[in-house]
């Protein structure tokens, strides 16, 4: 590789500061959630991306370029076969730059490793197993599925069923209903004695006259 050259007198030398990202499946936030060591988490089917911050004065012609590994949660990071490299991608001038990788298909460890260059010549190049370009990727929790609910049982009939049928209840009469059933009563008696007392008569003056 060609040797970076000297930077101009009173010019402010190029840094690369990266941090790797989890992009929710779900809202398409990043996930806030980073451990103590300040790696990202996420889990299995989340977007996974990179944050890169350059400052300095870069140079005319930079390109960034990240590389991102996968290893079974090794004691040792492992950076050998990516699986996954970005498209060179501009750097006219320091600034933030979002770079989007692919879906996290297993769970494991994923490490982002950038190289910031101009042609051939490396400016800046990442360590493996950097923490801050760490993503931990996890199987999604499994939701326990709901027992259906029993069916009721439908009562039959009881002459189906070969049991009594219930007897009606009989409920105690109030002092209102008593008193009205009475007077009930009392007016049949005296509507009824008169009309006795006429087909009484009318029987005796047929009997009478025949």
């Amino acid at each position: 590789a060609e040797v970076p050259p000297e930077p101009d007198p009173g010019s402010e030398p190029v840094a690369v500061v990266t941090a790797a990202q989890a992009i929710d499946s779900a809202t398409g936030e990043y996930l806030e959630v980073r451990n103590d060591d300040d790696s990202a988490t996420g889990l299995v089917g989340d977007t996974l991306a990179d944050l890169v911050t350059v400052s300095g004065d870069v140079p005319a012609g930079a390109f960034l370029t990240l590389e991102l590994y996968r290893d079974d949660l090794e004691a040792k990071p492992i950076c050998h076969d990516p699986i996954w490299v970005s498209e060179p991608i501009e750097v006219p001038e320091a600034g933030v730059y979002e770079v989007i990788g692919p879906v996290a298909e297993q769970a494991g460890r994923y490490h982002w490793r950038e190289t910031l260059a101009v042609g051939d010549v490396t400016l800046a190049r990442g360590r493996c197993g950097v923490a801050a370009e760490t993503v931990w990727v996890a199987d999604p929790p499994v939701t326990p599925t709901p027992s259906p609910s029993p069916v009721p049982t439908p009562e039959l009939p009881l002459l189906l069923t070969g049991g009594e049928p219930p007897k009606p209840a009989i409920l105690p009469l109030s002092g209102a209903q008593t008193r009205l059933y009475s007077l009930i009563a009392t007016a049949l008696i005296a509507l009824g004695t008169p009309l006795a007392l006429r087909h009484h008569r009318r029987s005796a003056y047929t009997a009478r006259h025949s």
